[in-house]
């Protein structure tokens, strides 16, 4: 989420510092949507607490997990993830 291509609770932090605060915004949008449903809310931050504290499923490409394009079509448009090579 917030670009280092690592997971972390700064990730979550991040997501909802942007979602509820006016934070800075996601290097890759499409990136921080780790349920791929094509908004960022909270249940965006809670898959990746599920992800991360109870082996929930990883995020959805783009990511540090699965590189590549994204495989749904969403409103977030498309990135390159700088942990990709």
């Amino acid at each position: 989420v917030d670009g280092d291509s690592l997971i972390a609770i700064g990730d979550v932090i991040f997501l909802l510092s942007y979602i509820f605060a006016s934070g800075k915004t996601p290097p890759c949008l499409d990136a921080a949507d780790i349920d791929d449903d094509g908004i960022l809310v909270i249940g965006d931050a809670v898959s990746l607490l599920n992800y991360q504290f109870a082996s929930g499923r990883p995020p959805a490409p783009p990511g540090p997990m699965v590189c590549g394009a994204d495989p749904t079509d969403d409103p977030l448009g498309s990135c390159a993830h700088a942990g990709c090579p």
